[in-house]
């Protein structure tokens, strides 16, 4: 059983499979793992049974429904420019993966967003900057909210509180103070 609720984006989309649960656990972290045998109670869990819940992972299928990524992730993304950030089930940092399901961008953030523009806002240490499609730093982790691009620029928010357009070669222009949309997570 199936529950897809991600747009189907470059031929794929995300889903939240029902998974035999040897199957699940082998994905999932220690902690994950007990707070699983919380929510089914005192019963044990054959290996067989299905399961899925907050703790079991997400994969992705095809436009047919097929499974060509196996669920094996904690969250994910939706696919743009040929990748999709996911987090890691046993560490639970984000990363990027390609359309085949290989690590592109190893999983060492704390949070990312999809690519836009060719680049991805990406937080370490409750800093955010930005990263290309082959996971070299492009504008620095030094913002406490990041914007997803769209064309030239993004909005960011700076230690002080102040929001700012900034461009994709670095440079900032004063938008203004207060709250910001659509943001990234510090």
């Amino acid at each position: 059983s199936m529950r897809a609720a991600g747009d189907s984006s470059e031929g794929l989309a995300w889903v939240h499979p029902m998974l035999p649960y040897a199957e699940a656990k082998a994905y999932m972290s220690d902690k994950d793992l007990e707070m699983l045998s919380k929510f089914y109670g005192q019963r044990k869990l054959k290996d067989d049974a299905m399961v899925r819940t907050d703790y079991t992972p997400y994969g992705y299928m095809d436009q047919t429904g097929k499974m060509v990524i196996p669920a094996r992730f904690k969250s994910v993304t939706t696919f743009a420019e040929g990748r999709a950030a996911v987090r890691d089930s046993k560490s639970g940092k984000w990363g990027f993966i390609d359309i085949k399901g290989e690590w592109a961008i190893p999983a060492k953030y704390d949070y990312a967003t999809p690519f836009s523009a060719g680049l991805a806002a990406v937080t370490q240490d409750r800093q955010c900057g930005y990263i290309d499609v082959k996971g070299q730093l492009k504008l620095p982790l030094k913002y406490k909210r990041c914007d997803s691009f769209s064309g030239d620029f993004a909005v960011v928010k700076n230690t002080a509180g102040e929001y700012h357009w900034l461009s994709r070669e670095g440079k900032l222009k004063s938008l203004f103070k207060g709250e910001s949309f659509g943001e990234v997570r510090s």
